[in-house]
């Protein structure tokens, strides 16, 4: 069991490192991206997807981020499995990016 547990936190120090090798070397961005991904990953995971293989679930999870929904740590963030339940409920990107603009003339061509 002792093995397991520091087999495990192993790992979670070379995340953590990697995050802030990428931080010192200007990527700030990217760090934060990869906390979010694996918060995303193991906290916010669909119930139905529990059971399902690491893989198949990070290629999935790829559909969410890509969506442009906000993410953990984001203002209005509620989650990965939220978006799974609500998707089709949910404004598209094109359309969360017209939110608020009152004018032709505000928009972007």
């Amino acid at each position: 069991m002792y093995f397991i547990i520091i087999y495990h936190l192993s790992y979670a120090g070379i995340f953590v490192k990697l995050c802030m090798f990428l931080k010192e070397a200007g990527h700030k961005e990217r760090a934060v991206a990869a906390f979010q991904a694996l918060i995303e990953l193991n906290v916010f995971c669909p119930e139905r997807l529990k059971s399902a293989d690491r893989t198949d679930k990070i290629i999935i999870l790829e559909s969410f981020w890509d969506s442009g929904v906000p993410r953990f740590g984001e203002e209005g963030a509620k989650g990965w499995s939220f978006w799974m339940d609500n998707k089709d409920l949910l404004p598209s990107e094109s359309e969360r990016s017209w939110k608020g603009k009152t004018s032709t003339k505000d928009c972007e061509v």
